[in-house]
């Protein structure tokens, strides 16, 4: 599987920018060391321009590299004690999900 565009992510409001149905629009963009900003994905801003439900969701795809590279890292370091083994098996299963 390919490896995801490089971080670092943010949220910005596409100006200029509308859905079909005339909605503003929010961008989740990657903007890596000596490369020009790319638009990752959109998001509709439903009914408003600071609905709070479409800029959670932004932030969550945002934040989505920095999660990853937190699970690696925390079962890398072999982190967890065994009384949170389920909490392992759960980041495993994260991490399936993102690079699989």
């Amino acid at each position: 599987m390919a490896k995801h565009t490089e971080g670092p992510w943010s949220v910005e409001v596409v100006d200029g920018a509308q859905a079909e149905n005339g909605e503003q629009l929010l961008a989740v963009c990657a903007s890596a060391p000596g490369q020009e900003r790319a638009i990752l994905v959109t998001c509709n801003l439903w009914q408003r321009r600071d609905n709070p439900e479409s800029l959670a969701n932004a932030r969550l795809i945002a934040a989505a590299p920095d999660l990853l590279a937190a699970c690696q890292a925390m079962l890398e370091a072999n982190y967890m004690p065994d009384s949170t083994m389920a909490i392992a098996v759960t980041a495993r299963a994260a991490i399936a999900k993102a690079t699989t």
